[in-house]
This record gives structure tokens, sequence and C-alpha cells, in this order.
């Protein structure tokens, strides 16, 4: 991966911060999250936002290849499957909420190019 393509870790690092210190889920800082992770908020998570099914608009954000399972609560735990790991976790208030932490961190780790062959 090239400088230009390299993610801005420490401004993921705050929305990681951020993410896991609220105490419920916010659309906001999940179409935030997308717009770091994706590019670009999909229409599907839009309309699952405003029907608050926050977890499913979560799964979203999970990178191609990459497993995840929640642990209790609000801890996930996400790995690159193929890869052997790395791993990555996510605690947080809600699991939606963990996936997003988890989801960033995967990909600030540069490890999160799809695995699959």
């Amino acid at each position: 991966m090239s400088d230009e393509t390299q993610p801005d870790t420490a401004g993921w690092r705050e929305l990681i911060e951020r993410v896991e210190a609220l105490p419920c889920d916010s659309a906001d800082l999940i179409r935030k999250a997308a717009t770091l992770i994706l590019g670009s908020v999909p229409d599907q998570m839009n309309r699952m936002l405003a029907a608050d099914a926050y977890e499913s608009a979560a799964t979203m954000l999970v990178p191609p290849g990459w497993e995840w399972t929640i642990e209790s609560g609000g801890h996930v735990e996400m790995t690159a499957s193929r890869l052997r790991g790395p791993n990555v976790e996510g605690n947080a208030a809600t699991p939606a909420l963990a996936i997003v932490a988890a989801s960033l961190r995967a990909k600030a780790s540069n490890a999160s190019t799809d695995p699959r062959p």
C-alpha cells in the first residue's frame, strides 16, 4: 500500500475511542466509520440505520474475508480467517458499536485486504 493510500491511523484511533466510549448506538458515528472504511455510506446502510437496525448496519463494515464473533455484550473479536490472524477486538456498550470499533481497527491495521484466494 502506498503512502497516499495508508489510512490516517491517528484519526481512526480517535474515532475508535469515541465509538467505544458511547453509551448507546449512534447512527452518525456508524456513518462516519462507513465513510472512512467504505468511502461513502451505502443506501442500504442508511435504510438499516433509519430502522434502528444498528447491528445489521455495522456488519456491512466488516472487511471482506474477516470473521467476527460477539463474545459477550459489547465485546467483539474479529480475525482475518485465511491469514490466521491478525486479530482485532472491539469493546463497546453495544454489539453494533463493538463491530464498528473492530472493523475500524482491522482497516487501520492495513491487514484488511481480502484474504480470499
